[in-house]
């Protein structure tokens, strides 16, 4: 499948996906669907937005292992990064990716290289996507094969959605201290216990999660919320203080009596 033509099946299949939840969200808060279009022209504009400074493109690479995801590494991460050790005073390339917010890559994003020659500079990786792949363990965005070369303590946005992600890891939050966006959408996470884990980013402000099979459970949305205080968006929709003051209201009444081993 050639990449035009698979950014067109990406597009076409994350807004049906879309669509899917909205519909669900909807009919749970006795509304309608129609803030359906509106809504999903934000994941269309995610999907083909123009390619911006400072983030590393890893999608549709077929990544499954780590070994094809440092095949990947070095197929489209030919630029040099001024975190990556040994290599000031060289030149880069343009890092193609996806859409960040206005605070998320600046110009300081890119430095002069030490030769000081004009037009030649170097690029600090703010974000890195992963989508549409096949990547089964987040283990892989920790491995030697991205870390060697960029300190991925800088990152503040990924994409990790459609995929085939079941489980976070312990310290995913500790790896990743400063992301404040995370696109996770259409992957296997099935548990309510998974949750927690998102609960050590600290300064996560976005979070999608639709498309999982733990949206299916009812206090899906609460739990989100519970377990991560200073989220301004949560699947593509803004939280308001009605909402988190209903979710204060949940977690003192609701949390600890259904399924204890999904909670905590």
């Amino acid at each position: 499948m050639g990449r035009a033509l698979a950014w067109r099946y990406a597009v076409t299949r994350e807004k049906t996906v879309f669509q899917k939840h909205c519909k669900k969200r909807d009919l749970r808060r006795g509304g309608t669907s129609s803030s359906v279009d509106s809504i999903t022209a934000c994941v269309i504009q995610r999907m083909t937005s123009k390619h911006v400074i400072g983030v590393l493109d890893l999608t549709f690479c077929d990544i499954e292992t780590e070994e094809q995801y440092a095949k990947s590494i070095l197929e489209r991460g030919n630029f040099i990064l001024p975190n990556s050790p040994g290599k000031s005073g060289k030149t880069a390339d343009l890092v193609t990716g996806g859409l960040l917010d206005s605070n998320s890559v600046t110009s300081s994003s890119l430095v002069e290289t030490n030769n000081g020659k004009k037009g030649e500079k170097l690029e600090e990786v703010k974000a890195i996507r992963l989508g549409n792949n096949m990547i089964k363990s987040l283990k892989i965005i920790t491995s030697p094969s991205l870390t060697n070369l960029i300190d991925i303590t800088k990152l503040v946005w990924v994409d990790l959605s459609f995929n085939q992600i079941s489980k976070i890891p312990e310290n995913f939050s500790e790896e990743l201290p400063n992301v404040t966006t995370i696109y996770m959408q259409a992957n296997q996470v099935s548990r309510l216990s998974e949750i927690k884990k998102f609960s050590g980013f600290k300064v996560l402000k976005s979070l999608t999660l639709f498309g999982n099979p733990i949206e299916e459970h009812k206090h899906y949305r609460n739990m989100v919320l519970h377990s991560c205080s200073k989220l301004a968006q949560f699947d593509m929709s803004p939280v308001t203080s009605t909402e988190r003051k209903r979710c204060e209201i949940w977690a003192t009444t609701f949390r600890k009596k259904l399924h204890p081993e999904d909670y905590w």
